[in-house]
């Protein structure tokens, strides 16, 4: 810009920035910045974060294979062993990492697995709150699998120690394929449903933003 152009410019607004916020509060807020944007400058974030030591071939299934396979219209993974969990657990956490869209929690009805069920739940909304996420903001549906054993542990307890917020729940059997269809179409209309509001409170800024009146059409997909 010449001396020129200087001196026949206007001064658009006289505001000024104000420093005067909650430092508290700045800080919390690039934190929780910093870890939403950390996969972008640290490939293994979840690693680093779950302090884990997985195996090379681990590393390879989550970062090699399936991340990379993103965007993804479902993944299904079963998970029947400690090695599994490892990378379904490193795989989910990246994802909550970068923004899921929703969540299927499955419950072992084996009392011997009881302990084992909330390990993996504090484990989950840990890391829900520790990436500055909470469960009212991601389609959470509860699946409570081996409902055909003799000893099962009662509907009730379940629900009432894992679900208290009555979230929506559906009793399996994997062997016979029972709940498993019923639990997706519920978690994949929720899914569904919340991304058309995006999309309309997306299309209601902008139509805000230039005073265009919104129209049904216009907030469609």
């Amino acid at each position: 810009m010449s001396v020129e152009d200087a001196l026949a410019s206007d001064i658009a607004s006289e505001q000024r920035w104000v420093f005067d916020a909650d430092g508290d509060h700045f800080r919390l807020a690039s934190e929780a910045r910093r870890i939403e944007l950390a996969h972008l400058f640290d490939p293994f974030t979840a690693v680093e974060a779950a302090g884990i030591d997985p195996l090379p071939h681990q590393i390879e299934a989550v970062y090699e294979r399936l991340l990379p396979m993103q965007p993804l219209r479902f993944l299904l993974a079963d998970d029947p062993g400690a090695a599994k969990t490892i990378m379904a657990g490193l795989y989910i956490r990246e994802l909550v990492l970068r923004g899921v869209d929703g969540l299927v929690f499955v419950a072992d009805s084996d009392p011997d697995r009881w302990d084992a069920n909330m390990e993996a739940w504090q484990n989950l909304l840990q890391t829900l709150q520790n990436n500055g996420r909470d469960l009212s903001e991601i389609p959470l549906v509860f699946q409570y699998n081996k409902r055909d054993l003799p000893n099962a542990v009662p509907l009730a307890e379940l629900e009432r120690q894992l679900n208290p917020h009555g979230f929506p729940a559906f009793e399996a059997a994997a062997p016979a394929g029972k709940g498993v269809l019923e639990t997706l179409e519920v978690l994949s209309s929720e899914v569904l449903r919340r991304f058309h509001l995006r999309r309309e409170e997306e299309a209601r800024e902008v139509s805000t933003r230039h005073g265009q009146p919104i129209t049904e059409a216009s907030a469609s997909w």
